[in-house]
């Protein structure tokens, strides 16, 4: 009887700490995951080097806290590079040709961010940080830009070039914060008790650009700072449209 009775509290408690949120005890990981999307660039030119297709690379790091069985709070930061083709700016309203810049724009991006992900613990008895999951996630943005290439008379296909070739470091523009807000889901396993392995897809719609398309604005023509900026944003829009990740993280505590 002794027995039995030992047996059954032992699968009882087996079973409440199988229920537990976290992994044999532990809630906190960190993680890194590259985010990968396609880019169409409208303006595809062999004249120019412009490809008419490339590929966003995003680094994102987070560090997830399970809050309960299907719940974790995922603060994160998210850093990418990208390139905006055949970009003019021109603020000061003088001719064609005198002062401006017409070339190349590289851009920086930096974004600051806060993920909820919710386990399928009802429907599939996923436990927060182990199986499916959808995310919601809020992203505050901030980019720099720089020259990245000039077009001389020739590179511009024959066409005027500006007299006097500003870079874009010598506008000194600040660029506008964005806001962005990221849906996804996906799949995350653990291996040898401590190995995170996420795989999931996200879909990020970018104020005020709320419908870019991954990456078609490219370019454009900026009449002043603010103009600048929204083409700046413009081109980041597009790179948080839609996004594949393949995470590798390691539990902690």
């Amino acid at each position: 009887m002794k027995t039995f009775i030992y047996s059954l509290l032992t699968i009882i408690t087996i079973n409440l700490s199988a229920q537990a949120p976290g992994y044999m005890g532990k809630k906190l990981s960190v993680s890194y995951s590259p985010t990968l999307s396609v880019a169409f660039y409208d303006l595809g030119d062999d004249y120019r080097d412009i490809p008419s297709v490339g590929i966003n690379l995003r680094h994102d790091f987070e560090a997830e806290y399970v809050l309960g069985r299907g719940l974790s709070l995922s603060p994160g930061i998210k850093f990418i590079g990208t390139k905006m083709f055949q970009t003019q700016i021109n603020d000061d309203g003088s001719s064609y040709e005198e002062a401006g810049f017409i070339g190349d724009v590289k851009i920086k991006s930096t974004g600051f961010s806060l993920k909820l992900k919710n386990y399928s613990f009802k429907k599939r008895g996923s436990i927060a940080p182990v199986g499916k999951y959808k995310s919601f996630e809020l992203v505050l943005i901030r980019s720099k830009a720089e020259t990245l290439r000039f077009y001389d008379y020739f590179d511009n296909g024959g066409s005027p070039t500006y007299f006097i070739e500003n870079t874009v470091e010598d506008y000194n523009f600040e660029i506008n914060k964005a806001f962005g807000v990221v849906f996804g889901g996906g799949s995350q396993n653990i291996y040898f008790d401590k190995l995170l392995i996420d795989t999931g897809w996200e879909l990020g719609l970018v104020i005020p650009h709320l419908f870019t398309d991954t990456g078609a604005n490219t370019g454009g023509y900026a009449y002043s700072e603010e103009g600048f900026s929204d083409l700046v944003n413009a081109r980041i829009a597009g790179t948080y449209f839609l996004n594949f990740t393949f995470g590798f993280g390691y539990l902690i505590l």
